[in-house]
């Protein structure tokens, strides 16, 4: 006996979203803003500079702390460099994104993975993505 698979309706998509079964966000793939920043200065690098030229500045050498200035200006490039890749990473990765082939109300759709929700009329559910 063959039945007519015809999918979740509107309706039924929303109660399982409202109810928290939905696909939820995508995987952040890049790091955070606050990640970057932090990473580019808790280095055991700077920590050695930092302390350089605290000595320096404590015996009055100031003349000599002027490699401080660059180091600062190496550190603020860094970040700026990392954060500008972030962004297109993001942008790039955003038109990458894979879509899924479902049936919803009797026909088929394209939808993000994000958008997925669970089908809870099946015990033992063979469910056949296809990605495009």
């Amino acid at each position: 006996m063959e039945t007519k698979v015809k999918g979740l309706t509107s309706e039924e998509v929303q109660e399982r979203l409202d109810r928290g079964e939905g696909g939820g966000t995508p995987e952040q793939i890049t790091k955070t803003k606050g990640r970057i920043v932090r990473e580019n200065l808790c280095t055991l690098f700077n920590l050695l500079n930092f302390l350089i030229a605290g000595l320096l500045f404590a015996v009055g050498a100031y003349s000599n702390m002027l490699f401080i200035a660059i180091f600062i200006l190496n550190i603020a490039i860094g970040i700026f460099q990392e954060l500008k890749a972030k962004k297109l990473v993001d942008e790039l990765s955003i038109l990458n994104r894979p879509s899924v082939r479902v049936l919803r109300d009797g026909q088929e759709q394209n939808i993000s993975l994000t958008d997925i929700v669970k089908d809870g009329k099946n015990e033992n559910p063979c469910t056949k993505y296809i990605f495009t």
